[in-house]
C-alpha cells in the first residue's frame, strides 16, 4: 500500500495502489478479509517501521452485525495480507485512531459503548497502549 489509496465501500475496501505519490493510480481491487458492518467508517490504518520493514497496523470494530469487537490487524506485505488479528476490546466498539508513540509503543483510541450494550454512538473514549511484540503474540484472542 505505498503511496496507495484506500476506499471504503459498503461491506468491503477498495485498493488502489500509486507509483508518483498520488498523482495517478493504478486498477483497483476489491479486498474481502474483512467484512464491515453497515457502518464501515470506524477503522484506521498506520505504518510501524521496524527493522527495515513496514508493518501496517489496521483497526476496526470486527463484528460484521453491529459495531463491536474492536480489533487491530498486522500486514508484514504493504497490505497483501494481514497475517495477525487481536481483540482489543469485545464490546461495542466504535471510530479508532492509532498513533506510534515517541517510545515505539502503539496506542489506539476509540470509542467504546456501555459494557453489554450494543448502541450507536459511543458512552466515553478508550485508550490502549501496546507494544508490537504483544501484537504479534498468538494467543485466544486473534481473530
Amino acid at each position: 500500500m505505498r503511496d496507495g489509496k484506500e476506499i471504503e465501500t459498503q461491506k468491503h475496501r477498495v485498493y488502489a495502489w500509486s507509483k508518483d505519490a498520488g498523482e495517478t493510480f493504478g486498477g483497483h481491487v476489491v479486498r474481502k478479509e474483512f467484512v464491515y458492518s453497515k457502518n464501515g467508517c470506524d477503522s484506521a490504518i498506520q505504518r510501524y517501521p521496524k527493522y527495515g520493514k513496514n508493518i501496517l497496523l489496521f483497526s476496526r470494530p470486527a463484528n460484521p452485525e453491529v459495531r463491536a469487537q474492536m480489533t487491530m490487524s498486522l500486514s508484514m506485505d504493504e497490505g497483501q495480507t494481514w497475517s495477525q488479528h487481536k481483540l482489543i476490546h469485545d464490546g461495542s466498539s466504535f471510530y479508532s485512531d492509532i498513533v506510534v508513540l515517541p517510545n515505539r509503543t502503539i496506542g489506539l483510541l476509540y470509542g467504546k459503548g456501555k459494557d453489554g450494550r450494543h448502541e450507536q454512538l459511543p458512552h466515553h473514549v478508550a485508550f490502549a497502549r501496546f507494544n508490537i511484540e504483544w501484537l504479534q503474540q498468538r494467543d485466544n484472542t486473534n481473530r
